[in-house]
């Protein structure tokens, strides 16, 4: 077998550095560092910066799709500068620059409804923050939209992540409790007292025993908790005529 000609590799070469070119005006535009699109498209450290630097000779289909999407273009304009450099058609504002809004916009681009992606990543439980590669991402949302999982699988997943959470919070009570004993010489009935009254939206165990602490400083000083004030609401609300006091605002 012969190699290239001299023609074929002058063109060749020029493909790459217009590929190249694109990527990175695009990038640049969408404001993402090499780093930030290596990390949307779950490649390796350094991969876009080849590309770039046009030491990347080919890439394949998956690459350009994937790259298309993370940039909010087109596979046509990546791969070969056609058409407009925008993504058509658009995808929805609130699919962020995250892998699993790469994932979907790569759906979009197949053809797939927004309608049918979201409720479809709803299922399979995307999250923005994951793990979990872009191409495992689409093809396991495109899994979801072809066969849906059924209503009752749905629901026992949903289930067993409920208990899941409340088993983390519990052990998480449970190490900040100790905490307050061992390092706060807080006695342990009040300790685990105190934990019963403890909000937090998404607990974790330095904030669980930060609040715990707060609480127990408004009590030693006088000022209602927040079980205080709902019990004294309480009581005001048998007794027509009197006005309610004003709802403090609750810290997080």
């Amino acid at each position: 077998m012969t190699g290239l000609t001299g023609n074929a590799r002058s063109s060749q070469h020029a493909a790459v550095s217009d590929l190249a070119k694109r990527i990175k005006e695009l990038r640049e535009r969408r404001e993402l560092s090499m780093n930030d699109l290596d990390d949307l498209c779950s490649m390796s450290e350094g991969y876009i910066s080849r590309v770039e630097g046009g030491s990347r000779q080919a890439l394949r289909p998956q690459t350009v799709e994937l790259l298309a999407a993370a940039l909010r273009s087109t596979f046509g304009y990546i791969g070969a500068g056609l058409g407009p450099p925008n993504e058509t058609p658009p995808s929805p504002a609130h699919w962020r620059d995250t892998r699993k809004g790469v994932a979907m916009r790569v759906l979009r681009a197949r053809g797939f409804s927004v309608e049918l992606i979201e409720a479809a990543a709803e299922r399979y439980g995307a999250k923005d923050e994951t793990n979990e590669t872009t191409s495992s991402l689409v093809a396991n949302i495109e899994q979801e939209i072809k066969n849906p999982t059924p209503p009752d699988e749905l629901a026992a997943r949903a289930q067993r992540l409920l208990d899941s959470q409340e088993r983390d919070t519990l052990a998480m009570a449970r190490r900040a409790a100790a905490a307050l004993e061992g390092e706060h010489g807080i006695a342990p009935t009040t300790a685990w007292g105190i934990m019963r009254e403890v909000r937090l939206h998404k607990p974790t165990t330095d904030g669980l025993i930060d609040e715990a602490l707060r609480l127990l400083q408004l009590q030693t000083s006088g000022k209602p908790t927040i079980s205080d004030d709902a019990h004294a609401r309480s009581q005001l609300e048998r007794e027509p005529g009197k006005a309610l006091p004003k709802k403090k605002a609750r810290r997080r």
